[in-house]
């Protein structure tokens, strides 16, 4: 059975790969068996080369042919990098002079394209060789990516704190018990991102102030909820069958209310 030079080449580059970041950075590599559209995932270790849950996913591109500066790839495969959880890094693998380039695919930027429709990425040799620096630029890379799962979450958070702000602020001129109620349903769904948002900071030990500062203006938008559903006696007038169907008073024990003044 012929073994191809092309097979030869890549999988060479990718044991260089692995066996780089193994001795220079102290850090586990996997190298996947099967095409799932990324070749190797990197776990980031701490200072004490402790786990921090967190992962880098690498493409990893070989050439044999001495000063190779950029590689070309199909943009449905950037689309895929672009979509991924885990930020991705195209690694490009001189075994001309064993050396490695990275790249870090940016998900907000427009990368060129030619002719016949792929995308051109291209590597600075000065600036972005492998090297015992490269861990901070994975631990940024992963930093940024959780930062940004969490914002996800926080985002949809804000959205209800404002609709609650909104409401609240209508009500003044247009008084509407039901408006409340509707608004009021839905603190779950809120709540369920708030709890996500939670997770993904104590796993990773990052976007806490803002974790902190959103999640305290949601309760705030709450408990001002509660205060406005009080004073106007809705768990008594609009907790039937046909509007709360005793949902405001579960929304009522579940926490304090908070006065406007305060």
């Amino acid at each position: 059975m012929k073994y191809p030079k092309t097979a030869a080449t890549g999988h060479a580059g990718e044991f260089f790969f692995a066996y780089q970041v193994a001795k220079v950075l102290g850090w586990p590599c996997r190298i996947f068996d099967i095409d799932i559209g990324v070749d190797a995932q990197v776990e980031v270790l701490n200072a004490k080369c402790e786990s921090t849950g967190k992962f880098v996913a690498f493409q990893i591109k070989t050439t044999a042919i001495e000063g190779v500066k950029g590689r070309y790839v199909d943009p449905e495969q950037l689309a895929y990098w672009k979509g991924l959880e885990h930020p991705v890094f195209l690694v490009l693998v001189d075994l001309e002079d064993e050396s490695m380039y990275l790249h870090r695919i940016d998900r907000r930027r427009q990368y060129p394209k030619t002719k016949g429709g792929l995308v051109h990425i291209a590597f600075d040799r000065q600036r972005n060789r492998f090297g015992p620096d490269s861990e901070r630029d994975f631990s940024a890379a992963a930093d940024e990516a959780q930062l940004q799962a969490v914002e996800v979450h926080l985002d949809r958070v804000r959205t209800f704190t404002k609709d609650i702000e909104i409401e609240l602020a209508r009500q003044e001129s247009a008084p509407d018990p039901r408006g409340l109620i509707e608004v009021m349903r839905c603190r779950s769904a809120a709540r369920e991102h708030v709890l996500r948002a939670e997770a993904l900071v104590r796993n990773s030990g990052v976007g806490l102030d803002s974790y902190q500062r959103v999640e305290l203006a949601f309760e705030r938008a709450l408990g001002l909820l509660r205060h406005r559903m009080c004073d106007w006696n809705m768990e008594e007038d609009w907790d039937g069958a046909r509007d709360g169907d005793g949902d405001i008073r579960r929304f009522l024990d579940e926490g304090d209310t908070v006065d406007p003044g305060d």
